[in-house]
């Protein structure tokens, strides 16, 4: 199963939610053995990006560490609302 996590960011904190995530992905990788991206869309709209982190095949207990790592960073006073999480399992292989 993969973990998309999206969420609202204004645009002048972009450096620091890049080194938040950056941080925190990695503490979580050694952690977990769970790789992690950040994405986040071209375009701004009402001076916001939306940001995506992607972990991919994660175990049933992910949620529950990445809430640990989030907590841990200062990550949550740079984002705009919630971070929603998203969870999806793989139908047909990517070729």
């Amino acid at each position: 199963m993969d973990c998309y996590i999206y969420y609202k960011v204004p645009v002048e904190f972009q450096d620091q939610v890049m080194g938040q995530v950056r941080g925190m992905q990695a503490a979580l990788h050694a952690q977990t053995g769970v790789s992690g991206g950040l994405q986040r869309r071209p375009e701004i709209s009402n001076g916001m990006h939306t940001w995506m982190e992607i972990y991919r095949q994660v175990p049933d207990s992910f949620i529950a560490s990445l809430t640990v790592a989030v907590q841990q960073t200062r990550l949550i006073p740079l984002i705009d609302g919630e971070r929603h999480p998203e969870f999806f399992m793989e139908v047909i292989p990517c070729v």
